[in-house]
């Protein structure tokens, strides 16, 4: 029973175009399709703006500091505050943030977020004093943590296909990259033209144009068994608040300070109290159980660093082209656009790259090349040409990328797959926090390296002692630029932010070299523990796997075992006929579906697959009133009890070797019947019903159980067809990538997706011909 399938087999062509989404589909259908269609674009582009928001305001604060310090004659340590308390308080709150949504409503909470961000753009836009500016920044990252992990929500509930849900958070993903990228770039035109204060209105107008697009069109949605850990979201505030304060005033005051040390015993303290209030909390904000795993708790870290470089050598940077070599803030932005620019395009290709290579290669090569690229900047100084120094940028900007996308995936596969929304939001946490660490420690040490180095520098440069006092004030106070030190004091002070620039940087290459030992060491390479073929549920490496395709003589079998041979997979080509099996490079094995002699016999003789893909069917063309029935039985024995029985014996095979996955080919007509093909259409919903059963049972085995939904392929047996027909080799393709990406459903084609959609429609949706 290998014959191939096609959706259509045995359903005239008449009958086959009434398949909703089709030629025949009825005038109302198509309007309320391209009304979804246009919602759920809308709603993309609203989170998009959303998410583009929280980013954008980081970079483009950092671009207008210096602006800042000298209007407001802000010192170096009160500087470094300014967007430290915004990343601060979205690192404190955005697991609590996501909570909320999950109780209130996820599209309500991210309005109110973009609303509160809104706010403290306007309160900073009209701040004129240090304090004003950073309680703008605080009240905007409370918007921010409320955006980030409700616009995702929002988009995961907005697009239920598997194959459209993963294109959809790339872009939601890229969005983040742009608006770093953008932030320096909108700030340094800007700056060009007005004063720091329109930095910050650029967030009130997306902010209202977010707004526009996501009441009306984004969908509202809930996960109402969720509960707020109140405890857990206070604990882990004051825990990263204090640690924070004590990173930046240690660098001002000194790491023995009594301040200093108050906020490292309270830092350790709360940190103990969270772990033991988390451990016994129902619903923890943070499982801390989960850093048990060595993997996790070094991807965490892994993360972490990689903002923690990725804002920190920013602020370095402006730092140093605003003290250093004197250049605005627009000709700063164009400088630093090589490496926002190439961060963007590394960080999306990165996602697609990690399918074949696993974790471990992207993340250990990012942080060496990451390091490689930061040691290089430490010999740029004040006459350093920028052709010196723009193939650096770029060498960082694809570091980060490389480690940025495979960081998130790593913590994900580290972890059951129930506690994939945790570990989701404890990447995202530990992403936040490395950025506050970037910008408060090594801000603190670039200011305490001017102030302990600027005495030397000013002896050096012959400045007599009485003048070097009035110097080290203003710099202290940041008031160099209205003072307008003489030229050997101003050389005086462009040594000393280019010592303290370079330790900064020094620091960050030691981080990120230490990053990469652990990623080498203690990051799985593509999965957990127990099995380097299934990633827990999430992503898989083909180029690893053992596959058994049924029904593998011709069609979409075979199509289906040739691009799993290119992705490197060993693979078993089942057929009724072993001798009809003309691919080169496959193992050809006897195997009737319907015969369980043959099926038990199949998997004695492999023994070592970790993916099978059930693709053998039939249709007899019979309807259920006067169909034959033992034809009826036939479709019914091949399609629901063929697979089965398929299951039932290569199950335990997958499960032995550590876990693995089983696709199921399926049909729109599992949703959609024909009465002329009623029995091929009741066997096919049959055996999604069965597809469905077999995913939670086996869910605990860590075998992962998908179904794959098709239309009409260009088949022989849908030559009379005249809608579209999608060919074998692009199934095949879509169907490995679904497999790779981990995806529950594989849905192909936009047939099959409308008549996915009409079933929430009703029943006089798909059949409009009922009176």
């Amino acid at each position: 029973m290998t014959r191939d399938r096609a959706p259509s087999a045995g359903v005239s062509a008449s009958a086959a175009d009434r398949l909703p989404g089709d030629r025949g589909s009825h005038p109302t259908g198509k309007g309320r399709r391209t009304a979804v269609r246009r919602r759920e674009l809308l709603t993309l582009v609203a989170m998009c703006l959303g998410v583009m928001m929280t980013f954008l305001l980081v970079t483009g604060t950092i671009s207008a500091l210096t602006a800042i310090q000298d209007d407001l004659h802000v010192s170096p340590g009160a500087l470094v505050w300014i967007p430290s308390a915004y990343t601060l308080v979205v690192a404190a709150l955005v697991l609590p943030a996501g909570t909320l949504g999950n109780l209130l409503g996820r599209k309500r909470m991210f309005c109110v977020g973009v609303v509160i961000m809104t706010a403290g753009g306007v309160l900073a836009a009209t701040g004129d004093t240090t304090v004003t500016v950073i309680a703008a920044q605080l009240v905007s990252g409370v918007g921010g943590a409320l955006v980030l992990p409700n616009s995702l929500a929002v988009l995961g509930a907005a697009f239920t296909d598997p194959q459209r849900r993963t294109e959809v958070i790339t872009v939601w993903a890229a969005s983040s990259g742009i608006g770093l990228a953008v932030g320096p770039l909108l700030a340094g035109v800007l700056l060009n033209h007005f004063t720091w204060h329109a930095v910050f209105v650029s967030n009130p107008v997306i902010g209202v144009i977010t707004l526009l697009v996501a009441v009306p069109f984004a969908a509202e949605s809930r996960a109402p068994d969720g509960r707020l850990d109140v405890a857990g979201a206070l604990l882990g505030t004051v825990t990263i608040a204090s640690l924070v304060y004590a990173l930046i005033q240690g660098g001002q005051d000194g790491y023995t300070a009594r301040a200093v040390i108050t906020a490292w015993v309270a830092a350790a303290v709360g940190a103990v109290v969270f772990v033991a209030v988390e451990l016994r909390v129902a619903a923890p904000m943070l499982d801390v159980r989960l850093f048990a795993s060595r993997s996790f708790s070094a991807v965490m870290a892994v993360a972490a660093v990689s903002l923690f470089g990725f804002t920190g050598v920013a602020v370095l940077v402006v730092m140093f082209y605003n003290n250093v070599q004197h250049l605005n803030a627009l000709d700063t932005s164009r400088r630093m656009l090589p490496l926002f620019g190439v961060y963007v395009v590394t960080a999306f290709l990165t996602g697609r790259m990690i399918r074949r290579t696993g974790f471990k290669a992207p993340l250990t090569a990012g942080l060496l090349l990451g390091a490689l690229a930061v040691l290089g900047l430490t010999t740029v100084g004040a006459d350093t040409p920028y052709h010196h120094v723009w193939p650096l940028f770029a060498l960082f900007g694809a570091s980060s990328g490389l480690v940025i996308a495979p960081s998130t995936a790593a913590a994900l596969v580290s972890v059951a797959p129930e506690r994939a929304g945790m570990a989701s939001g404890a990447v995202n946490t530990a992403r936040q926090v490395g950025a506050v660490m970037g910008t408060a420690l090594l801000g603190s040490l670039l200011a305490g390296r001017v102030t302990a180095d600027l005495p030397r520098r000013l002896a050096a440069h012959g400045i007599p002692a009485p003048a070097r006092a009035p110097v080290e004030r203003a710099v202290a106070s940041g008031t160099t630029s209205t003072t307008a030190p003489p030229g050997a004091a101003r050389a005086a002070i462009e040594d000393a932010f280019t010592s303290g620039v370079h330790t900064g940087l020094a620091v960050t290459a030691a981080v990120f070299l230490a990053a990469a030992v652990l990623a080498l060491t203690a990051v799985h390479p593509h999965s957990h523990h127990h099995s380097h073929h299934l990633m827990k549920g999430l992503l898989m490496d083909l180029s690893t796997s053992t596959v058994l395709v049924t029904g593998a003589n011709r069609g979409l079998g075979r199509a289906l075992a040739a691009e799993l041979l290119n992705r490197g997979a060993t693979v078993y080509a089942g057929a009724r006929n072993p001798d009809q099996v003309d691919l080169p490079g496959v193992r050809p094995i006897a195997l009737d579906i319907t015969d369980p002699a043959s099926v038990t016999a199949a998997a004695k003789a492999t023994g070592d697959v970790t993916v099978l893909i059930n693709n053998a069917g039939i249709s007899t063309g019979s309807d259920l009133l006067t169909g034959d029935m033992n034809n009826i039985r036939r479709d019914m024995d091949t399609n629901f009890y063929g697979t089965l029985s398929m299951a039932r014996a290569f199950a335990p095979q997958i499960a032995a070797g550590g876990g693995g996955a089983i696709l199921n080919i399926l049909s729109a007509l599992s949703w959609f019947s024909f009465p002329e093909a009623g029995a091929y259409c009741a066997a096919k919903s049959a055996q999604w019903s069965l597809t469905n059963a077999l995913r939670l049972q086996l869910a605990d085995q860590g075998i992962r159980v998908a179904g794959l939904h098709v239309a009409y392929m260009d088949t022989d047996m849908t030559s009379k067809v005249t809608a579209p027909k999608t060919a074998p080799a692009d199934v095949a393709r879509l169907a490995a990538d679904g497999l790779a990406e981990g995806a529950y459903e594989i849905v192909v084609d936009d047939i099959s997706r409308q008549v996915q959609a009409g079933l929430a429609a009703g029943v006089t949706a798909l059949y409009p011909q009922l009176p």
